[in-house]
C-alpha cells in the first residue's frame, strides 16, 4: 500500500510539473503560436548614480541609484520629500534617511 500511495504522489508531481511548464511545451508542438515570454525577467533598467547623492556622506552607489530610480537625483530633493520618503525610496531605515537629510548641510 505504501508503495502504490508514494508512487500516485510521484506521478501527481510529474503531471503538476508538467501542467506548470505546459506552455513551453505547446510551442514545440504547435509551431504556429506566439512564443511564451521567458522565465526569467530581464532586470530593470539601471539609472546612473547621481555624483551630487554619493557625496552626500553615508550615501554610497546602491543608495544613489535606488534614489534615482525613485526621482531623488539632487539633495534639494531628499530635504524636499523627508525621511520617511527617502528611505521609502532607498529600501532603508528612517534614521539613515535623517541622517542623509542632515548631512546635506555638511556639503561643500
Amino acid at each position: 500500500m505504501g508503495r502504490l500511495l508514494r508512487s500516485l504522489l510521484v506521478l501527481a508531481g510529474v503531471v503538476a510539473i508538467l501542467w506548470l511548464v505546459r506552455d513551453r511545451f505547446v510551442t514545440v508542438w504547435r509551431p504556429g503560436l506566439q512564443r511564451p515570454a521567458p522565465f526569467r525577467v530581464p532586470p530593470p533598467d539601471h539609472a546612473a548614480p547621481s555624483p551630487e547623492l554619493t557625496a552626500i556622506r553615508g550615501i554610497g552607489p546602491v543608495y544613489a541609484e535606488r534614489l534615482s530610480l525613485a526621482g531623488l537625483t539632487t539633495p534639494e530633493d531628499l530635504r524636499a520629500a523627508g525621511a520617511d520618503a527617502v528611505a521609502e525610496a532607498a529600501r532603508a531605515s528612517s534614521e539613515r534617511a535623517a541622517a542623509w537629510i542632515d548631512a546635506i548641510d555638511d556639503l561643500p
